[in-house]
């Protein structure tokens, strides 16, 4: 059975992020999803070090940072956007 998409509300409330959820949080391609997740990897990397506690996701803090927005900009500009569905 095929797992449920999550909608890009309810992935603001996740800590963190896979590819694809980036992809889908913040609406944008693939290569630009790719590229973000590469830089916010850097960024956990750095922050945490051996101590992440998700190695093959990075934080939501750290894709705003990348993205230079902060997170309630974030959630303001998902809420205000066309329902889905």
């Amino acid at each position: 059975m095929a797992q449920r998409k999550k909608t890009r509300q309810e992935l603001l409330g996740e800590r963190y992020l896979k590819k694809v959820e980036v992809m889908r949080l913040l609406g944008c391609s693939q290569l630009a999803a790719n590229r973000i997740y590469a830089k916010a990897d850097k960024l956990d990397d750095e922050k945490f070090g051996s101590y992440r506690a998700e190695p093959h996701k990075v934080t939501i803090e750290s894709v705003c940072a990348v993205e230079q927005l902060t997170l309630q900009t974030l959630r303001h500009l998902i809420k205000n956007a066309h329902p889905e569905g």
